[in-house]
């Protein structure tokens, strides 16, 4: 697998069909931003009410955008909106399980001195597809993408790290346009997390859902030193 292919693949992919892909993200991330923010102002109940929704708002985007890829990766878009969340829905719990633990790995991982948490990040690269794509549940999908990234580590931690570049920058940038108009921070804040989300989500989604498929092409492949 080539990192720098798969990121070029995702541009090319993102580009050609983000409207799609925005407006799927769009969707839910804006109902979610407004509802969380709204809840936010009935104390600390409505906070968490405001976390649990968002959070079952970006497995269920998640979902969608693994879907959507998935179904654009020929050069055209067969499912519409609605039929693409049609067809995550049913794996909206075992996306939700798979995060939540895939978050606790990694998050521990990196109180851990950081190391353990990028080794995390690399070896479950693939979990969320496989949940979406492969139709397993949480648990096989970790087993999964462990035996997806074996002999492809090195690749793998590459790729994640050009993303998580391209990431920091296109946040720097909303952040440093969004400022330069003065709004109150309330509305820079909102602002800015759901101009972030629906722009840098669906690309991460390209890049995720490609790495994978380069991955299960390599299966075949001798595997290289990781």
């Amino acid at each position: 697998m080539s990192p720098t292919a798969v990121i070029e693949s995702a541009w090319r992919l993102y580009s050609s069909h983000w409207t799609h892909f925005v407006t799927l993200a769009a969707i839910v991330f804006v109902a979610v931003a407004i509802i969380s923010a709204l809840l936010s102002t009935l104390g600390t109940f409505g906070a968490l009410l405001g976390a649990i929704i968002s959070a079952v708002g970006t497995f269920l985007v998640w979902g969608a955008l693994v879907t959507a890829v998935d179904d654009a990766r020929d050069g055209r878009v067969d499912l519409t909106i609605e039929d693409t969340f049609r067809a995550s829905r049913g794996r909206l719990l075992q996306v939700a399980l798979a995060g939540v633990i895939l978050g606790l790995v990694v998050g521990i991982g990196f109180v851990l001195l950081v190391v353990p948490g990028l080794f995390a990040m690399t070896w479950l690269f693939a979990v969320i597809p496989v949940v979406v794509l492969e139709r397993l549940d949480f648990g096989q999908a970790f087993s999964r993408s462990i035996e997806l990234v074996k002999g492809h580590a090195w690749q793998v931690f590459l790729l994640i790290l050009l993303v998580f570049l391209i990431l920091l920058v296109v946040s720097v940038v909303v952040g440093l346009v969004l400022g330069a108009f003065g709004l109150p921070l309330w509305l820079n804040v909102l602002l800015r997390s759901i101009i972030a989300n629906t722009l840098i989500v669906p690309f991460l989604a390209c890049a995720l859902t490609l790495g994978y498929f380069a991955l299960k092409e390599g299966e075949s492949s001798p595997p290289t030193a990781a």
